[in-house]
């Protein structure tokens, strides 16, 4: 093991020496030879083959050059790259690290986009799943202990990511027993069949067995699901860049150039996409993020150095171990000298070889005490200029192409290196194009060239596009916060009074715009008529000063902010100074540069208008979209609480015309009869005497037929709000129905009292009720039953004893009191 290991060593050592004559050997005999295309076995040889062997076929058209299509698993694509027998190749990320590792002279020229359900991706990730036959696994931690296949341990998606998961939870790799099936349609099949509890596959691989019909959806479970809007994939990881496509360095530049055009050029409908399962090839993505996963958990390539057999080496490497032998005798003579000169030479020219084209050629050189800073043409043309324009380029015009917000960061990472502190310069930072817009781009370097004072004269490095990176995760936060404010508004909608709920979603509309201003507006097609509802606290505090303005106003005196309600379509203006047929704003008004109005249409009609105002960069398609989902669900839930509020109007209404009379507004025979009862049921939780008033209006029936039922229901108004006046609180006054009212009084007390009482109802009926020109009078006869309790007296035998009683004061001559005492035992 020690000599494998040394001639391992010595291998990565001298490589670019033998590497440059094997080279040159195999140009001299075999120039014809069809170049070697390897792909990862990451499902069963025959089955890559076969999708695969279309893609080989484009690429040897598009080369006008014989291309062998070779299927190789991890370990034959290490041997066979590290043999000089591989031209290009296309492999899982994490392999790709391990390749890198071992050969430094290969590049990345482009990275596979995959495309599902109308979604298109250049990431991937893993997917941890069991059946869901199997006990419920809601957390990572649930899959410790049991039986999980993988298809090996150098897949990216299919073992790494998973491990990574677990190792963020504090799970180590042991914590699981690992049953190593070879390809990923292994993995699924042994869960299939038991043999296994647990598998890991890398993303869409679950997607391709239910697509071909072998497993339903319903019966897997995601163990550590995550969601990402447009991914369209079942995913348990984070995400990191799909399949790098590989070229070794013995391909020529012009043999790249070709090879990054067809990929570039392969479109997703084409037969050789289509039946390899991709969409098409993107630029080169960055690695660095696999990188350090890698490094963190300390796998293959940065564990430690691989160990090989004498056998190993001699049979595989057969041309390398010569190579070995030829150096060792090289020093022996003594060249020692030479070699190192030709070392030195090689590896500075790689390095700058490598940086250029796995970088895609933006580079940069900062002389440090001149200031002079030296940019490629594709630098400058990434900025929308030319070449000539970047001619005596300086560190002061430089900084002023950096966004302010992230000068400093910059600044600070490059003091860094300069004092020794990092091993490289690296920031992300964003570059004004010449059209304004901010450009993101991740900028690498370190000190390339050090003056006789040992202080840095030179930083040199390179700028890669990550702009659409970092816009589809300012576009997927932004989704993620409008779905929060979406998800708040029911909640505010039942805690705010309607104005004020309108005003705050229209501030969230604002802020998730990036806007200064906003407004909102009902609009009343019918009337021609628009009212304002709000604008927000911000415009109010800083921007809109209008005194006295009135709230409703015509439509069509509107300015042009109320053309999306006339036009019935969202209005976008990015440049208010130059916009035609504007109509000016009011004195006080806050002053508009630019502006996004729009409608809320409810069957072809507005019903509301929303818009907001002032941002920094023009609006966009999205603000557009973000602004209408708001006012949308603002509006729905303005409507739907109008609906329950009318609701509720109508129950209450109902419930006082089934308890109220619809005259006097007092209690009728229902209400009355229900608190009679609790007042006999409080009454024997609590003794006390209850008296029941009846009283029946005499002549009420003359004054009907002689001034009409407008008198006498005007009469039935005054009396019962007297009865009203004389009763004490808690008392009940009713009306039973014609001119007869009854009286609940709670501790009546004595029959004396309750006659003092009933007096004051006596004489608030013989005071004349004037009506119109007439005066209106009639008299009372009133029964009283006074009860103390005991016996089995309902609501009802009460109201009865009390009608007796009426009826005896009215044969008595009428205009007086009838009481009754009801004894004890005799209610029944």
């Amino acid at each position: 093991m020690i000599y494998s290991a040394m001639l391992f060593c010595l291998n990565r050592l001298f490589r670019p020496v033998y590497l440059a004559w094997g080279v040159g050997l195999m140009a001299a005999t075999a120039s014809a030879a069809p170049y070697q295309f390897a792909v990862y076995a990451y499902e069963s040889k025959a089955e890559v083959e076969q999708r695969y062997g279309a893609l080989s076929d484009y690429l040897a058209e598009a080369l006008n050059h014989p291309v062998a299509l070779q299927v190789l698993d991890a370990e034959e694509i290490q041997r066979a790259v590290f043999a000089n027998r591989i031209d290009f190749m296309l492999v899982n990320p994490s392999l790709y690290e391990i390749i890198r590792n071992q050969n430094a002279l290969t590049s990345v020229i482009a990275t596979v986009e995959r495309e599902r359900q109308g979604k298109k991706s250049e990431v991937l990730g893993g997917v941890i799943f069991a059946l869901n036959s199997s006990p419920k696994l809601a957390r990572l931690q649930d899959i410790a202990g049991k039986t999980v296949a993988i298809s090996s341990y150098s897949n990216a998606g299919a073992f790494r990511l998973p491990l990574y998961e677990m190792h963020k939870v504090g799970m180590p790799k042991e914590s699981v027993n690992y049953l190593l099936t070879g390809n990923n349609s292994a993995v699924v099949q042994a869960v299939l069949r038991g043999d296994a509890e647990v598998g890991f596959v890398r993303t869409g691989i679950l997607e391709e067995f239910f697509d071909q019909g072998r497993l339903e959806p319903d019966r897997v479970q995601v163990v550590n699901a995550k969601h990402y809007p447009d991914f369209p994939y079942l995913l348990s990881t984070s995400l990191y860049p799909e399949w790098p496509f590989v070229v070794t360095a013995q391909v020529n530049e012009e043999t790249k150039k070709a090879l990054s055009i067809a990929l570039y050029s392969l479109r997703s409908d084409h037969p050789a996409a289509l039946q390899a399962g991709v969409a098409g090839f993107v630029s080169p993505a960055d690695y660095e993020r696999l990188r350090t996963i890698l490094r963190e958990m300390r796998l293959s390539p940065f564990d430690e150095i691989p160990m090989l057999s004498w056998r190993e080496l001699l049979h595989v490497y057969n041309a390398e171990v010569l190579g070995v032998a030829l150096i060792i005798v090289l020093l022996l003579t003594g060249l020692v000298v030479t070699y190192w000169f030709k070392r030195k030479v090689e590896v500075q020219k790689n390095k700058l070889d490598n940086l250029l084209f796995a970088t895609q050629a933006m580079t940069w050189d900062w002389h440090i005490d001149s200031g002079r800073v030296v940019v490629n043409s594709a630098w400058s043309s990434f900025l929308g200029w030319e070449a000539q324009d970047f001619a005596g380029f300086s560190y002061e015009r430089w900084s002023e192409l950096v966004h302010p917000d992230d000068f400093e960061e910059v600044m600070n990472s490059i003091r860094l290196h300069l004092d020794g502190k990092s091993p490289l310069f690296e920031a992300e930072m964003r570059l004004q194009h010449i059209s304004g817009d901010w450009l993101w781009v991740m900028a690498r370097g370190r000190i390339t060239e050090w003056g006789a004072d040992k202080k840095p004269r030179v930083i040199s490095g390179t700028n890669t596009d990550i702009h659409v990176i970092k816009e589809n995760q300012r576009l997927l936060d932004l989704r993620v916060r409008r779905d929060e404010a979406l998800l708040k508004l029911p909640v505010l909608a039942e805690t705010h009074d309607e104005s004020s709920f309108m005003q705050i979603g229209q501030e969230m509309a604002e802020d998730l715009t990036s806007s200064q201003i906003s407004f909102i507006h009902f609009v009343h097609e019918a009337s021609g008529e628009i009212e304002l509802v709000a604008w927000s606290r911000r415009t109010l505090a800083h921007y809109c000063h209008v005194e006295n303005y009135e709230p409703h106003y015509p439509l069509e005196s509107a300015g042009v902010w109320a053309d999306a309600a006339r036009a019935k379509k969202p209005v976008v203006i990015n440049d208010y100074a130059a916009y035609a047929d504007k109509k000016g704003l009011p004195a006080g008004h806050a002053p508009l540069r630019r502006m996004i109005s729009l409608p809320v249409v409810e069957q072809n009609e507005v019903v509301m208008l929303t818009g907001v105002g002032n941002k920094e960069m023009p609006y966009s398609e999205l603000d557009v979209e973000t602004v209408q989902l708001l006012s949308n669900e603002i509006w729905r839930l303005v409507k739907l609480r109008r609906t329950q509020q009318k609701i509720a109007e109508q129950q209450l209404e109902l419930e006082t015309m089934a308890h109220y009379d619809g005259l006097t507004h007092l209690p009728n025979r229902g209400l009355f009869y229900d608190r009679v009862e609790q007042a006999i049921l409080q009454q024997k939780r609590t003794p006390q005497v209850i008296a029941l008033a009846f009283i029946d209006l005499d002549g009420f029936k003359e004054v009907n037929d002689q001034f009409g039922h407008q008198a006498g229901d005007h009469l039935l108004q005054v009396i019962a709000k007297r009865f009203l006046e004389a009763v004490r609180d808690g008392d009940t006054v009713a009306r039973l129905g014609g001119d007869e009212f009854t009286v609940l009084l709670h501790e009546a007390g004595s029959g004396q009292d309750v006659i003092g009482i009933v007096n004051r109802f006596l004489e608030a009926v013989k005071q004349p009720v004037p009506f119109n020109d007439l005066t209106l009078q009639v008299s009372a006869s009133i029964g009283v039953c006074l009860y103390a309790g005991g016996g089995d007296y309902t609501a009802e035998k009460l109201l009865q004893a009390a009608d007796q009683a009426m009826y005896a004061a009215k044969e008595a001559g009428k205009s007086r009191i009838q009481l009754e005492v009801l004894e004890a035992g005799c209610g029944s």
